[in-house]
């Protein structure tokens, strides 16, 4: 109940994904490399090794939620996050350990706490993560009328139809003129200026690019949202497991200057109140960034960094970790 649509067990897709190369920011020059990249669902519905229940048991098992940026899109399995911060516990503490990738695309922070009320029980994790994107606060209703046609579909599938969703019920302003007045708002007028010309040549739009910045900059739908973490945290704990919780990142606040960065403030915030031990990623992003450093998988992708990014993503959940 609550999810919507889930990973279909079993089922195994294979992507053509543009790789970024040179340095960050992109520009029209910017050379790609096209990947195909290949994506399996276990039969627990996870982006993961094939295993059982049973033999999840045997293990101390650290359960990752998210969305797509956890499951890993544009990158292979294998330097997903989840998998990565496996390697390092294991290296570490060389006992059997588990780490399951349970991130969905598209999924929200409403959708994050059905999934977990339905895992603890079954999974009975030593700690949980939950990687909290920018775009997490995005409320479920209006999905609701397009339940039955998202269980139809593929995870993949469905985060693109949830963005085709929430474009059709107009969330951005009509015109490139209060576009523009929009980005100047909430950005430096140098980086509007540079955001603009950003999702001009890549042909992301600003209409859509800027629909989601307005949704990540809403502090009225963040203190909504961040409710769903506490009620995550008080689950997690009284079924004896550690909660943590990521803070990734859109692209867009590391390449161009935002004034207020109401995300992160909000979320961490909260976390602290809450006793929540969280790591927020964008100030070791920015510094990879600003050695050079390519983190995302392609110039017009706002929110999938590549294997370098998840890796450290990684390392810091791996020092959030009570070990």
């Amino acid at each position: 109940p609550g999810l919507i649509w889930s990973n279909r067990p079993g089922v195994k897709v294979e992507m053509d994904i543009a790789f970024q190369k040179g340095s960050e920011p992109p520009d029209a020059g910017t050379p790609v490399e096209i990947r195909r990249s290949f994506y399996g669902i276990n039969s627990l519905g996870f982006r993961d090794y094939k295993y059982s229940l049973e033999e999840l048991s045997q293990a101390d098992v650290i359960l990752c939620i998210g969305d797509s940026t956890t499951f890993g899109l544009g990158t292979d399995f294998e330097s997903s996050y989840p998998k990565a911060l496996e390697r390092l516990l294991i290296a570490k503490r060389k006992q059997h350990v588990r780490v399951v990738n349970a991130g969905v695309p598209g999924y929200n922070l409403q959708q994050y706490r059905a999934y977990l009320a339905h895992l603890l029980p079954i999974i009975r994790p030593r700690a949980v993560i939950v990687a909290v994107f920018m775009n997490d606060n995005v409320p479920l209703h209006p999905l609701a009328a397009m339940s039955f046609k998202l269980k139809q579909v593929s995870a993949i599938a469905a985060e693109l139809e949830f963005w085709k969703i929430a474009a059709d019920r107009s969330l951005m302003p009509p015109s490139p003129r209060s576009c523009m007045a929009e980005l100047r708002r909430v950005l430096d007028p140098v980086s509007a200026e540079a955001f603009a010309k950003h999702t001009e040549v890549f042909g992301e739009g600003r209409r859509p690019a800027l629909a989601a910045l307005r949704t990540m900059n809403d502090p009225a739908l963040w203190s909504h949202a961040i409710k769903d973490l506490g009620v995550m945290a008080q689950a997690a704990r009284s079924a004896g497991a550690s909660f943590l919780v990521l803070v990734v990142p859109a692209r867009q606040q590391l390449l161009f200057g935002y004034r207020d960065p109401e995300p992160q403030r909000t979320i961490l915030a909260f976390c602290k109140a809450q006793g929540i031990r969280a790591v927020d990623l964008a100030p070791l992003f920015r510094q990879e960034i600003a050695k050079g450093r390519i983190l995302y998988n392609n110039p017009s992708d706002p929110a999938h960094f590549n294997a370098y990014g998840h890796r450290l993503a990684a390392e810091s959940a791996m020092r959030l970790l009570p070990l």
